[in-house]
């Protein structure tokens, strides 16, 4: 059952208020924790499998970072009539925090967690390996090329957690790229190798 219209704007009213409102928001908490969580997960699990071992702390930090955004944005909501729409534009946010949240964080979800689970049984030094290769490409990088960073991710993820160009296409941050353009920056970055000096 909805919250009585009257309620959720003096509540909405309370929370976006340039004087803190702690009991508001602690009302606001208890009321609509649960849906935000909900949001996320659901926005979440359409690019990162649960069972993934940091999916729950990606949650908690999405839901700090929506919390935050939803009350500096408070202010300017207009539709206090309508849980439905106030949950909507809840919803909303809560999608592009998380979008930004996989861009931002890419490398640190899919890629660390593969080579944790690839090297169980690799020598320790392949981190140092990783580290000295991506150093090599940043050097011999183009002063004016703007998608060196893009490459390399590209290419480490190829590399190092053996992702096929077919594989790299369906990630949420390289689906505006086209498979041929995937095989030549990895075809690039593999002939820059040939430069690198390993001692």
């Amino acid at each position: 059952m909805h919250t009585n219209d009257s309620q959720l704007q003096q509540l909405l009213y309370q929370c976006s208020s340039p004087i803190p409102n702690d009991r508001a928001w602690n009302r606001f908490w208890k009321k609509y924790h649960t849906r935000i969580k909900q949001f996320t997960i659901y926005a979440l699990h359409k690019n990162i499998s649960k069972r993934h071992p940091l999916f729950k702390d990606i949650v908690n930090d999405i839901v700090s970072d929506a919390l935050i955004t939803i009350k500096e944005n408070l202010a300017s909501y207009k539709h206090t009539e309508s849980e439905d729409r106030f949950l909507a534009w809840m919803s909303i946010i809560i999608n592009r925090i998380t979008i930004r949240y996989i861009q931002k964080n890419y490398n640190r979800i899919f890629f660390d967690n593969q080579i944790q689970e690839k090297s169980r049984y690799i020598q320790p030094n392949r981190w140092e390996l990783y580290e000295y290769i991506v150093f090599s490409f940043r050097k011999l990088a183009a002063k004016n090329s703007i998608h060196t960073e893009r490459d390399i991710s590209l290419f480490t993820l190829n590399a190092f957690s053996e992702f096929t160009p077919a594989d790299l296409l369906r990630m949420p941050c390289y689906k505006n790229l086209t498979e041929r353009t995937i095989r030549l920056a990895l075809d690039r970055l593999r002939k820059k190798l040939e430069k690198v000096d390993f001692f």
